[in-house]
């Protein structure tokens, strides 16, 4: 699990991946959408949880029968769902062919020498819970001679890596805010910026700070 757990985050997920042979990702398809009340009630008691607790834990954390997407408590929940039934036998068959597993969330990711071989398992595990995963453009098998990416970031190059894409767009938005008149529509988008150069700069030290300076000049 790299996703609701402390000390985990997108970059530790795609480091585990890199120099994969070829690389495997999937998403669980609506995930928040299906799952429901019962689901979370039925997987609290069975980490030991009374009824009552469970009960209301479960009313805490569900909105109108569902796991409220954005919540910070959903993805602690949608962990505790998908562990047992999900996570451990694809790690423990996984593991069997040096494949490397992870989970950030709804987002699947396995790489190997034929991490393919695993998706169908996947599916039916996923499936012994009510969900399904996507079939079409995200399901993406990609061999190293193609560009890996895994939550958001590019694995190719041996370290992860922000694409270029998106840094583009953040000095897209910076160059955009002379045209914003409102101050305090302007002094909002500003902190938006900053914080997809804090991102950033997890990465790219030398071109955050580029953009920094720039929303600095920009921004004043």
């Amino acid at each position: 699990m790299q996703g609701g757990v402390s000390g985990r985050s997108p970059k530790s997920n795609a480091e585990k991946h890199i120099g994969a042979r070829v690389l495997v990702t999937v998403d669980v398809k609506k995930f928040y959408d299906n799952v429901d009340h019962r689901a979370v009630f039925r997987t609290l008691r069975e980490f030991g949880y009374s009824t009552a607790v469970a009960g209301l834990l479960t009313k805490l954390t569900t909105r109108r029968g569902l796991l409220p997407q954005g919540a910070p408590t959903s993805n602690v929940i949608a962990n505790l769902v998908l562990t047992r039934p999900v996570d451990v036998p694809t790690r423990a068959e996984a593991e069997k062919t040096t494949t490397r597993f992870t989970r950030f969330v709804d987002d699947i990711a396995l790489s190997g020498d034929n991490p393919s071989a695993h998706i169908g398992d996947v599916a039916r595990r996923l499936s012994s819970c009510g969900l399904s995963i996507h079939r079409g453009e995200k399901l993406r098998i990609r061999p190293r001679s193609m560009p890996q990416k895994i939550t958001g970031l590019n694995i190719n190059s041996g370290r992860p890596t922000v694409p270029r894409q998106y840094r583009d767009k953040v000095r897209s938005e910076i160059h955009g805010l002379a045209t914003i008149s409102d101050p305090a529509k302007r002094a909002e988008a500003a902190r938006k910026i900053s914080g997809r150069i804090a991102y950033l700069r997890q990465f790219h030290p030398a071109a955050a700070q580029l953009l920094a300076d720039q929303l600095a000049h920009t921004h004043r």
